[in-house]
């Protein structure tokens, strides 16, 4: 993050998802314990590494950090970076469970660094995507992808998406990533 030159706002954002992420992946592995908790880290911490580069250059910070990753020789990590926007077409026709996914939803909760629903991040997107009528059907479409995902991951676990803010803002939650 700081050879990146990371913004404060995008490293606490990055921070976290990361403990959202990781929150969920440790409720989960008792039932998936194939999942890699460390691997869930480092894939949400980072995640938009390349999103200070491309806000100047106005890249591709999907693109640009899973190639930063995988020229440093972490293909595992660059696969989670490519699907933290959006999905491959494989993970979500086969219904996979597996360290992306709890990425991917876990950015999906996270609005800067507040842990929020889906509806209101997803009203975020549109105010500030949605340029286009064509732009407003994907970011509908990925909501619809994201709210089923959601049906997926919480039929593992004791508990619904509505507790996970407050289960988070416990004192001496187990937080994975604790950077304060």
């Amino acid at each position: 993050m700081e050879a990146q030159g990371m913004l404060p706002r995008i490293k606490e954002h990055s921070f976290q998802v990361a403990r959202v992420a990781g929150f969920l992946a440790r409720n989960i592995i008792t039932r998936r314990p194939e999942l890699d908790l460390a691997l869930i880290e480092a894939g949400a911490l980072l995640h938009d590494i390349a999103k200070t580069e491309c806000l100047r250059t106005k890249g591709d910070h999907v693109k640009r950090g899973e190639e930063m990753l995988l020229a440093l020789g972490f293909p595992s990590l660059a696969r989670i970076l490519s699907q933290h926007v959006r999905l491959s077409e494989e993970v979500l026709e086969n219904n996979r469970m597996d360290e992306a996914v709890l990425v991917h939803y876990a950015d999906k909760r996270v609005l800067h660094d507040d842990i929020v629903d889906l509806e209101n991040r997803f009203d975020y997107l549109k105010k500030t995507y949605g340029r286009t009528p064509e732009i407003l059907e994907r970011i509908e479409l990925l909501f619809q992808e994201t709210r089923s995902l959601e049906e997926r991951i919480f039929a593992h676990l004791s508990f619904s998406p509505q507790d996970l803010k407050s289960l988070l803002s416990k004192p001496n939650d187990p937080a994975i990533c604790d950077h304060t």
